[in-house]
């Protein structure tokens, strides 16, 4: 089983001490580190694929720690080396550690990253608050809140250059109210990744989750099995950083009305700033009409205003 493998990055004056706190956080977890630290797009490339084989032996009491990953580099467009999607999307979490204001270049190093899965904007004071959220310490649990909202301008959102469109596809292999599994392709074409997900209810806010990047003759094949029985839903998905939180806002192509804003966080009372481009009808967490299951079996829902 591979490591979970996780980006520590930010304002380069500030990088290098965030990556030797998670170091430090992760070994008082007792967990044991793989450690990537490079300075070429090629170098990072192979560090990266040497300790991914080397940690498949150490089962998940281990972690590949990066400082700085592959989306910080400048030169991670270009088509003969990587996608855009697999120089953002390969990794399990994305810290982006920042004590102060961004500058515009901190704010650009930012926008490479915005669209991964799993992007964390934090400081060092919480850190390891966040981090320990992810890694499942003291347990592997998603708390999500989500909010139905009226359909926003996206092309003013697309403006933003902390904001990107992501386009998905995911089918629910099983869905019961105790546990839901999917997979999911991201991106379109061949920049694409997929991935297999596994949620389990502990309350209306909280579920246990477990997440892992598979191939896509993996993904092909778990959708074949599916046949019939699988229900797909289609969405595009625009991450936008707003005040250090990952808001992700899906609008979905079989309705002109129907917009749902989420977003994931480490307590489920945290204070919230909403985005001023967003307009919050009302929160809809937990309710079984929004959820993406129901409108993957339904591609139809009512308001509910």
């Amino acid at each position: 089983m591979k490591a979970e493998k996780v980006v520590i990055t930010g304002p380069v004056p500030e990088r290098a001490e965030a990556f030797a706190a998670a170091m430090a956080f992760c070994r008082d977890a007792g967990y044991r580190i793989f450690e990537v630290s490079q300075d070429t797009l090629l170098s990072q490339i192979k560090a990266e694929k040497e300790v991914e084989e080397q940690s498949l032996s150490f089962g998940k009491k281990s972690i590949i720690l990066c400082k700085g990953g592959l989306a910080d580099y400048e030169d991670v467009g270009e088509p003969v080396i990587l996608s855009p999607a697999e120089a953002r999307d390969s990794y399990g979490a994305v810290f982006f550690v920042s004590d102060g204001d961004l500058c515009e270049r901190d704010a650009l190093a930012l926008s490479r990253w915005i669209g991964t899965p799993h992007l964390r904007v934090t400081d060092k004071g919480t850190l390891k608050k966040e981090l320990y959220a992810f890694l499942g310490i003291p347990k592997p649990l998603e708390i999500e809140r989500k909010f139905l909202i009226e359909m926003p301008d996206r092309e003013t959102l697309l403006n933003d250059p902390l904001c990107r469109r992501v386009h998905i596809s995911q089918t629910y292999l099983k869905v019961t109210p105790e546990e839901e599994i999917r997979v999911r392709a991201r991106g379109s074409g061949e920049d694409c990744l997929y991935y297999e997900t596994v949620k389990r209810a502990v309350s209306e806010t909280v579920r246990e989750e477990t997440e892992h990047q598979i191939s896509r003759i993996r993904y092909e094949e778990l959708i074949a099995e599916a046949g019939k029985g699988g229900m797909t839903l289609e969405k595009d998905r625009y991450c936008l950083v707003y005040d250090g939180k990952y808001f992700e806002i899906d609008v979905y192509p079989f309705s002109e009305d129907l917009a749902v804003m989420e977003i994931e966080l480490c307590d489920a009372d945290e204070a919230l700033r909403f985005p001023p481009v967003i307009t919050i009808i009302r929160e809809v967490t937990g309710e079984k009409a929004y959820k993406n299951a129901t409108l993957a079996k339904e591609k139809s829902i009512r308001s509910g205003v």
